[in-house]
């Protein structure tokens, strides 16, 4: 009896055995074709090119697509740009590797990490630097950059010099015998004048590499100094006859008659003060008295010795000292200095009419 009851102990230990076998089975195929039932293929490209493995994990939020990576022994580093897709019903990433650029700017060297599909424009404001609108750049600004390339940047700038130069004055020398021979009296005092030259030159990084210079233009014109010059012989009427013939000592050869020895003095006008006859008051206007020298008589006038030579003559004024007979002639002159000059001096008048 105590046999058979240890037997059936034994087959029953054995049936539990079996059974707790059977059931650990069951878990471990159940949980296998579970863990089968959620993964996926899931392709991985990047520039070295694609593959595909087997995830239970789907691709998701970025920390969980990065994890996946990592577990693939891809790492994501800074600036690296990473896509989601699908492909065929599969979920696939798309690496793109951020790209290393040199940029040469301002005497300096960086290099920019940046993201795949940057422009030149979006690299430069990256790093913060700013484009003049005469600098320039190696690429156009909207070329996408690959990793390789580098942007050299050249700081243009443009200034202009302005230059003033002194214009002097010019100098009229005037000859005339009413003064000494040699001796100079300034009948006008001239200006200086001015004008300016513009000059475009042109920067790049610091160093001069064009430089154009424009036409001067002027600012004001200088006035002339004009003096006059002591020198025997020269005339000093502004007049001049074009039917009047000289001979070799200076003395007309037409002439209707001479007055030797004539009392003569000179004389000046203000500006604007005009004459008895209405004609111009120039050097060669001479006061007369009309009721001896109509207005409008012709006269060549000149010392006995030709040192003194008035020259061309028109009776065009009259005055007091003529009328009284003081004086035969009043000769006008261009400033009161030169009328004085002249003071009395005897002439020999040759009427030409």
């Amino acid at each position: 009896m105590h046999t058979d009851r240890s037997s059936r102990l034994h087959d029953l230990f054995t049936d539990s055995r079996v059974l707790v076998c059977a059931s650990m089975l069951m878990a471990v195929l159940v949980v296998g074709s579970h863990t089968a039932q959620r993964s996926q293929v899931v392709y991985i490209s990047e520039e070295g090119g694609s593959r595909a493995v087997l995830s239970s994990q789907q691709p998701g939020a970025y920390h969980q697509n990065k994890q996946l990576l990592e577990r693939q022994g891809i790492i994501l580093r800074e600036k690296d740009n990473l896509q989601v897709t699908r492909k065929s019903g599969c979920a696939q990433l798309l690496i793109q590797r951020a790209i290393q650029i040199p940029i040469t700017c301002d005497g300096s060297q960086l290099t920019a990490t940046l993201e795949a599909g940057t422009t030149a424009r979006q690299a430069l404001a990256a790093c913060g630097i700013t484009l003049g609108g005469q600098d320039m750049l190696s690429l156009p600004l909207d070329t996408v950059l690959h990793q390789g390339d580098s942007l050299q940047l050249q700081r243009v700038e443009e200034r202009q010099q302005v230059e003033t130069t002194v214009l002097p004055a010019p100098v009229q020398n005037v000859y005339t015998s009413v003064l000494p021979q040699g001796q100079v009296l300034v009948r006008q005092y001239g200006s200086e004048g001015a004008q300016q030259t513009i000059t475009d030159i042109r920067y790049v990084d610091g160093q001069e590499t064009q430089r154009t210079t424009g036409t001067p233009q002027l600012l004001y014109q200088p006035t002339p100094q004009i003096q006059l010059v002591g020198q025997p012989g020269a005339a000093v009427s502004e007049l001049d006859f074009d039917d009047l013939q000289l001979d070799e000592n200076g003395v007309p050869r037409n002439y209707s008659r001479v007055q030797r020895g004539a009392k003569t003095t000179g004389y000046s006008v203000r500006p604007g003060q005009g004459t008895a006859s209405g004609r111009a008051p120039v050097p060669g206007i001479v006061a007369v008295d009309p009721r001896k020298i109509p207005y409008g008589t012709r006269m060549y006038i000149r010392s006995a010795d030709g040192q003194f030579v008035y020259g061309c003559a028109i009776a065009g004024e009259t005055g007091t000292a003529m009328t009284e007979g003081r004086v035969d002639l009043d000769l006008l002159y261009g400033s009161y200095q030169e009328s004085c000059y002249h003071g009395v001096r005897a002439v020999d008048i040759y009427f030409l009419d």
